[in-house]
């Protein structure tokens, strides 16, 4: 990623600082699932900045280690990201875990 693409996010930042008003920021890990280097990387950088984390977990692929590397930080929030992460929608429709086409029974086990 180069600078530019940051462009829009500084200039919002300046808009924030002109203001004299702190930017309140959420950070989100996207399709977690095990403790991985980089995760805990990122827990620690938002534990010691006091900035909140929240992970969204793939709950039938959930590894203990990622329970495991969560219970470290005072800062973060598990959200459910669906239960299998599986796209079950028809050909050509947007990706969904539980496409209207399914029937109810298949989507809760």
């Amino acid at each position: 990623m180069n600078d530019a693409n940051w462009h829009g996010l500084d200039d919002e930042l300046d808009r924030w600082a002109d203001a004299d008003a702190p930017a309140t920021l959420w950070l989100r890990d996207d399709d977690a699932v095990e403790a991985t280097p980089v995760l805990d990387k990122l827990l620690a950088m938002t534990e010691s900045r006091d900035v909140p984390l929240a992970v969204a977990v793939i709950p039938a692929l959930a590894q203990p280690s990622l329970a495991e590397s969560l219970t470290r930080s005072n800062r973060v929030s598990v959200l459910q990201h669906g239960f299998t992460h599986a796209n079950h929608a028809p050909p050509g429709a947007k990706k969904s875990e539980f496409a209207g086409q399914r029937l109810q029974g298949a989507m809760t086990g």
